[in-house]
């Protein structure tokens, strides 16, 4: 991906001052806002990444710039259960570059890019920070409070966290529901999920490699690995099979694709990326999960206080983020 074609999504959640019932007073200029329409009756979002439900025509546009002077399209609607967000960007290179590179000699190089957005809600401690810092706030600064709830009036400094990427959510309609502890050096942290759930990362304990290559390979297999179509891959096999060198340069996907359950699974998301354009990304959560790791959301007098990011598919490249947007969830026409 290149980083002066792209940019994305959006997100949300609920701000609070800490106390639980009571409306935080706005501080600083207006925010960005971005306003969710209700459904109509008969009105439904089905996730298939396009334009195609009338309720992206009538739902109202939010051009959000990122940094870098990128600027992505936000609509978000929602009915009695759900929230539904789409995000268009411009992007005429897909970028999926998780994957080993073989080099000979039982030796792998690793290559871990891809195209991704996040979405990271303010936690009701942190309100007012968050809206001048944006999710910038969990990179600088630390408030290690040990515990983890980012419920409105918990006050624990901490935020729920969605993640979509190109190859490691692509297989299922799952995105990645996280959470984020602020401070610095600390790791995203997936919700909790059963076991056999959630991919895994296709190294081997023996050398410096994929443990594991598809047992049928194909033009999809070549960057998706699903759990189902699996092989061992040892550095016996390689010494034996691979001496001639015709293999120097195949290519092994870096994740082993399962599908995200529990807690962790709670975001559905479906995008398509059209050659020479770009992303239409759709991506969908319940109000209300029952899970003590998600933000709760709908509440129509609390803005939803966010923070969106798009990552460079290239490897080792960083991110291009928001400033704090205001999600406002509008009441019937």
């Amino acid at each position: 991906m290149r980083v002066s074609s792209f940019c994305l999504l959006f997100g949300l959640l609920t701000a609070c001052d800490g106390e639980q019932g009571k409306e935080a007073a706005p501080a600083g200029p207006p925010l960005p806002q971005l306003q969710a329409r209700r459904l109509t009756s008969g009105q439904k979002v089905v996730l298939d990444g396009t334009l195609s439900d009338a309720a992206w025509t009538a739902a109202r546009d939010l051009p959000l710039e990122l940094e870098g002077n990128i600027t992505m399209h936000l609509k978000a609607c929602y009915d009695d259960e759900r929230l539904y967000l789409l995000a268009t960007w411009a992007d005429p290179d897909l970028s999926m570059n998780r994957y080993w590179e073989y080099r000979g000699q039982v030796r792998w190089e690793k290559h871990t890019g891809e195209d991704g957005f996040s979405i990271c809600w303010s936690p009701g401690r942190l309100h007012e920070k968050f809206r001048e810092q944006g999710c910038a706030l969990f990179c600088h600064g630390a408030d290690d409070t040990g515990k983890r709830h980012v419920f409105p009036g918990g006050g624990t400094g901490y935020a729920d966290f969605w993640y979509w990427g190109t190859q490691t959510t692509a297989s299922h309609p799952e995105a990645r529901d996280m959470w984020l502890r602020e401070g610095d050096a600390h790791r995203l942290r997936g919700d909790p999920q059963p076991p056999e759930s959630d991919n895994l990362l296709n190294q081997s304990a023996q050398y410096s490699g994929p443990r594991f290559m598809p047992r049928r390979v194909n033009r999809r297999t070549a960057r998706i690995l699903y759990a189902s179509n699996i092989q061992e891959l040892t550095p016996e096999w390689i010494r034996k099979y691979w001496k001639d060198g015709k293999n120097v340069g195949r290519q092994v996907p870096l994740d082993i694709l399962r599908p995200r359950r529990g807690s962790r699974g709670d975001v559905l998301a479906r995008a398509r990326h059209h050659e020479g354009k770009g992303y239409i990304l759709e991506l969908s959560r319940a109000l209300e999960t029952g899970n003590p790791d998600d933000q709760p959301l709908g509440d129509p007098l609390i803005p939803a206080l966010f923070g969106v990011a798009i990552y460079n598919g290239r490897d080792g490249a960083g991110h291009l983020a928001s400033g704090p947007v205001e999600l406002r969830f509008l009441p019937a026409d």
